[in-house]
C-alpha cells in the first residue's frame, strides 16, 4: 500500500486529474523539486500503488530528506497533510483548500483578527501563509471573524496553542461541510459537541481509550446520536463487545447494528448473541460442504441470517447440508435452493422435512414397484412422480392401477401407455374395474392418414384462451 493516499474529502471531490487552480495558483511559484513529489505522489494517489518514500525518491532521482521537505512545502501551503513522518504518511487535500497565499488581502481589515488570533495560539507564530488561509476562508466561504477565532479556541483546547495550522483548517472545513460560517451556528455546534463530552468519555472508558476526545470522535459521537438516533446505553453495549480497533470499530459495529434496527441494549445483546451462533453454523455448513471461504461475514449475510430469519436451526440446515453433500450438490447456493424449496412447501422444522421425505421415499417404493411390473428397470425419474401424483388427484383405486398395469405390462413405452390407459377412465369417469371392463375401450393409437384428418381453423380468441389455460397449469 502506497504511503500517499487520498484524503476523504479528495475522494468525494472526484478529482484525480491535475486541476486548473494548482497550474494557476501554485505551480508558477513552486520550486522544481516540489512540483515533482507533488505530480508523483498524486500518481501513487491514482494508482494506489504499493510504494515507500525511498521508491518514490529513487524514481525522481531525490534525496529522501528532499522529498520530505517537498511535502512539508505543500502541508505549508494546505495543499497536503502529513499525517507522520515515521513511517511517512501523507494526505492529498483538494486545491480548493489550499491557502492561495499569492492572492493579495487587505491585511488592515483583518488586523484585530491578527492580533486576537495570535493571542490565542501564544504557543508559536502565526506564518503569512497560514493567516492568507483563514483570509481566504472567511473571503470565500462569508466565514465572520468571530466564528474563525471560537473554532481556534476550540481547537486549543482539545490539543494546546502549538496546534498546527493545518488540524484548525481541517476543522473549519468540517464546519463548511456543514454549512456552518456564522458565530451562532459554531457556538451551537461547539455547546452540542461540549454536552456530548461526558457521554463520549463514558465510551472512550468502555474501549479502554485514555487520551482526551478528539474532533473526529465528536463527529462520530454526533453521527452516531443524530443520523442513527442511537442512546448512549445501545453505543455502551456494542462497545463492551470490542477489544481492539477502538472508534473506527465500534462505528462498524454501530452500522450493523443500525442495519440490523437493533436500537436498545437489550437488542444489541441479541444481535451479539446471533452473530456468534451464526459464525458456528456457518463454519459447520461449510464443512459438511466442503466450501472454502475467506471470510464468513459474506456467508452469514446472504445466507445464514435468511435462513435463520425463515425460521431455520442449526440441527436443520446442518441436516440439509449434509444430504446437499450426499447428492453432491456441494455449493452454498445448491444449498439455499434446497432450503427455498421446503420453506416454499411450508417445511422448516426437522420433523416435518422427515416426515416430507419419509412420505416421497414411500411414493418412490410404489413407482419402483409398478414400474418392475410393467417389466421397466431402472430409478424413478421426477416425470414418475408427476404422472404418479396425478393419478392420486384422479382418485385412481388401487385395484384400478392394478388392471391398467395388466393392460399396459409388455407394451413398448409402457409407462406411458399406463398413463394414456389411466387418463382415459378419468375422462370417461371410470373408477372400478368392472366399469373398465364394461367399457373395453381400446388405447392403440390407429395409424392415421394426416391428409384426410379433419383440420379445424382455430380462431384467434380460442388461442389466445388456450395458452391462458396452460398458463394457469402448475407444473
Amino acid at each position: 500500500m502506497s504511503f500517499c493516499k487520498f484524503s476523504s474529502e479528495f475522494i468525494r471531490s472526484s478529482h484525480v486529474e491535475l486541476s486548473n487552480d494548482f497550474i494557476k495558483e501554485f505551480l508558477p511559484s513552486a520550486p522544481d523539486c516540489c512540483v515533482k513529489v507533488y505530480l508523483y505522489g498524486l500518481y501513487l494517489c491514482s494508482e494506489n500503488l504499493d510504494y515507500s518514500i525511498e521508491d518514490m525518491a529513487a524514481n525522481l532521482h531525490e534525496s529522501v530528506e528532499d522529498i520530505e521537505s517537498a511535502f512539508l512545502y505543500w502541508q505549508e501551503l494546505g495543499l497536503v497533510q502529513v499525517l507522520s513522518t515515521t513511517p511517512i504518511e501523507v494526505r492529498y487535500l483538494p486545491t480548493k483548500f489550499g491557502s492561495h497565499s499569492y492572492k493579495k488581502y487587505n491585511k488592515e481589515k483583518y488586523s484585530s483578527f491578527n492580533i486576537e488570533l495570535q493571542e490565542i495560539l501564544n504557543g508559536r507564530q502565526i506564518t503569512p501563509n497560514e493567516y492568507n488561509e483563514y483570509y481566504y476562508f472567511m473571503e470565500t466561504y462569508g466565514f465572520t471573524q468571530t466564528a474563525l477565532l471560537m473554532i481556534a479556541r476550540y481547537c486549543v483546547s482539545l490539543k494546546n496553542n502549538k496546534i498546527n495550522y493545518p488540524y484548525i483548517s481541517k476543522v473549519i472545513r468540517d464546519f463548511i461541510n456543514d454549512n456552518i460560517f456564522d458565530e451562532k451556528g459554531v457556538e451551537e455546534r461547539l455547546a452540542e459537541q461540549e454536552r456530548a463530552t461526558s457521554d463520549l468519555k463514558l465510551v472512550l472508558k468502555a474501549l479502554k481509550i485514555s487520551h482526551k476526545p478528539t474532533l473526529e470522535e465528536y463527529n462520530m459521537y454526533l453521527d452516531w446520536t443524530k443520523d442513527m438516533e442511537m442512546e448512549l446505553s445501545t453505543i455502551l453495549a456494542v462497545a463492551k463487545h470490542i477489544k481492539s480497533g477502538g472508534m473506527s470499530k465500534l462505528n462498524s459495529l454501530l452500522e450493523k447494528c443500525y442495519n440490523a434496527r437493533c436500537n436498545t441494549a437489550n437488542e444489541v445483546e441479541t444481535f451479539f448473541d446471533n452473530q456468534e451462533k451464526y459464525i458456528d453454523i456457518a463454519k459447520t455448513i461449510c464443512k459438511n460442504l466442503g466450501v472454502r471461504y475467506e471470510s464468513l461475514d459474506n456467508i452469514i449475510e446472504k445466507y445464514i441470517v435468511t435462513w435463520s430469519n425463515m425460521g431455520y436451526d442449526k440441527d436443520t440446515l446442518v441436516e440439509l447440508a449434509d444430504y446437499c453433500f450426499l447428492k453432491s450438490i456441494r455449493t452454498l447456493e445448491g444449498l439455499n435452493m434446497l432450503v427455498q424449496k421446503f420453506y416454499n412447501l411450508g417445511l422448516v422444522s426437522l420433523d416435518s422435512i422427515h416426515k416430507y421425505i419419509d412420505e416421497q421415499n414411500a411414493i418412490d417404493s410404489k413407482i419402483k414397484s409398478i414400474l418392475e411390473s410393467l417389466g421397466i428397470s431402472r430409478f424413478v425419474t421426477s416425470d414418475d412422480r408427476t404422472k404418479y401424483n396425478l393419478w392420486q388427484e384422479w382418485a385412481i383405486s388401487d385395484e384400478l392401477l392394478d388392471y391398467a398395469i395388466q393392460k399396459a405390462s409388455g407394451k413398448v413405452s409402457a409407462m406411458i401407455y399406463l398413463h394414456k390407459i389411466l387418463s382415459s377412465f378419468h375422462s370417461n369417469n371410470i373408477t372400478t374395474v368392472e366399469q373398465a371392463k364394461k367399457q373395453n375401450i381400446s388405447f392403440d393409437t390407429p395409424e392415421t392418414n394426416k391428409s384426410t384428418m379433419p383440420m379445424r381453423a382455430y380462431k384467434k380468441e380460442e388461442l389466445a384462451s388456450l395458452f391462458d389455460d396452460i398458463k394457469k397449469v402448475e407444473l
